[in-house]
């Protein structure tokens, strides 16, 4: 479980920001099977949900540079957040 929150935006956003590519490549650094446990989550960063948060977004506050974002992105592929309505 990665967190609970207040409402339905707030769910959302964090369905959105479960699928950032700089979330999944800190959850891939921990998981080491195919099971998901709550320590898989120890590096991803709790955030406030009241605002929809992008790669962009989360590469510009943690600056993360030009080269550590392609390495990120050559490993996780993109994954579309707009199905999450």
């Amino acid at each position: 479980m990665i967190g609970v929150v207040d409402s339905e935006t707030e769910a959302r956003n964090l369905a959105i920001y479960m699928r950032t590519r700089f979330v999944r490549f800190l959850v891939s650094l921990r998981k080491i099977t195919q099971n998901i446990t709550r320590d898989s989550y120890l590096f991803v960063p709790r955030l406030s949900m009241d605002r929809v948060w992008t790669d962009r977004d989360l590469y510009e506050r943690y600056d993360i540079d030009s080269e550590q974002v392609s390495f990120i992105e050559s490993l996780i592929a993109e994954r579309p957040s707009n199905d999450v309505e």
